[in-house]
């Protein structure tokens, strides 16, 4: 589902829930796909401390771009 980086992407998410701290995150090249930044955009929905999230080289398309 998360490509080759399921297993951190998990983690993180759930990081992202509880985060009070972090301000940027940079996910670059971590063979994202629409299902996985669904899940990643459902965390933000919950975080208001994350300013920047840079999320280039993954394979994410319009599918998964619109949850954001």
């Amino acid at each position: 589902v998360y490509g080759t980086h399921c297993r951190d992407l998990r983690h993180l998410v759930a990081g992202l829930q509880q985060n009070r701290g972090l301000t940027q995150l940079h996910l670059s090249s971590m063979a994202i796909d629409n299902v996985g930044l669904r899940h990643v955009a459902s965390a933000l929905k919950v975080n208001s401390t994350l300013q920047s999230l840079k999320l280039s080289r993954n394979q994410i398309g319009g599918g998964g771009a619109k949850h954001l």
